[in-house]
């Protein structure tokens, strides 16, 4: 009888196993949340996920009072979806993508196109539908489309 493996990146295996994806109204977003980053959080993302009822939200500082790993895996689990920004080396930007996709979360990336086109790293692999904006107004559009596409195609599972 072969045991059970534990997850390589929070070594629980209870935490995955016998999970189903549901749909709910929230939207987990990784985000560097310092300066203007905060500013389009508030401004680009919480609007965008508004305009279909959605509640976009981050673990943040609070959490890392408690254990962040969890929360974040609950987080990404409780989510229809998530938003990933890579823009100022967002650290945790990565993991949670890949948590996301080991969860068969469905991921919408992006980046600032400045900030992505001057530091984009070769041995990275970006998704090739990330969305890279200009401005606040241009992410918010660009997510309102990407999020009525994964509304509607819910509709027809």
């Amino acid at each position: 009888m072969q045991e059970k493996a534990n997850c390589i990146i929070c070594n629980n295996e209870a935490i995955h196993s016998n999970y189903t994806k549901t749909y709910s109204n929230r939207v987990f977003v990784s985000i560097e949340l310092s300066g203007y980053m905060l500013d389009t959080f508030i401004k680009a993302i919480k609007t965008a996920c508004e305009e279909f009822d959605l509640e976009a939200f981050v673990v943040g500082p609070n959490a890392y009072k408690t254990d962040i790993a969890n929360d974040i895996i609950n987080g990404i689990k409780e989510s229809r979806f998530i938003i990933v920004d890579y823009s100022f080396w967002n650290q945790r930007a990565y993991w949670e993508t890949e948590i996301a996709r080991g969860l068969k979360s469905k991921v919408i990336c992006s980046a600032r196109r400045d900030w992505f086109e001057k530091n984009r790293s070769g041995h990275i692999l970006y998704p090739k539908d990330i969305i890279l904006w200009t401005s606040q107004a241009d992410l918010s559009g660009q997510l309102m489309t990407r999020i009525r596409d994964i509304v509607e195609d819910e509709t027809y599972d």
